[in-house]
């Protein structure tokens, strides 16, 4: 049985791939990974939503995340979603693929250097694995202040 890790000062992420680059967010956020099969459109939506899908009931909407981080968008042919829970929503982020989980000891986990020109309101952190830099996304900040309303404002 491993420590929590609160205890051990590590922390387990589900890493990520949009455009080439490796990206993580925390596992605790994460409900299910799929196959994206399509979403129905909603009209007048922002370019970050993709749709609205039905997951065993519940309406979930699916957002773009190379949208939402400043990325082109792409086809959605061959994507994955991943359906996080935040405070009081459950959202689908769509992603190029899904690598794996990866516990980053505390020392490996290093805060955005202040001198970044971007915005890293959504940065967690950079992790650093096995040689690979993985930009740590906090899931709650950059979905939860877009999944309301679908539509942009006019």
């Amino acid at each position: 049985m491993t420590a929590p890790a609160a205890q051990t000062g590590a922390a387990e992420y589900l890493t990520f791939s949009l455009v080439g680059e490796e990206y993580a967010i925390d596992i605790l956020r994460v409900r299910e990974i799929r196959e994206f099969d399509g979403a129905t459109r909603v009209a007048g939506a922002a370019a970050r939503v993709v749709g609205v899908m039905n997951l065993r009931g519940a309406i979930v909407p699916i957002m773009d995340l190379r949208v939402l981080i400043g990325l082109p968008s792409s086809s959605t042919e061959g994507k994955v979603v991943i359906i996080v829970a935040l405070a009081e929503a459950i959202v689908g982020m769509l992603v190029d693929q899904v690598n794996d989980v990866i516990g980053f000891p505390a020392n490996a986990v290093h805060p955005v250097p202040p001198t970044l020109a971007v915005d890293a309101r959504h940065m967690r952190a950079i992790g650093i694995v096995e040689g690979r830099m993985i930009l740590l996304l906090d899931a709650l900040s950059l979905l939860g202040e877009h999944t309301l309303p679908l539509t942009e404002a006019v």
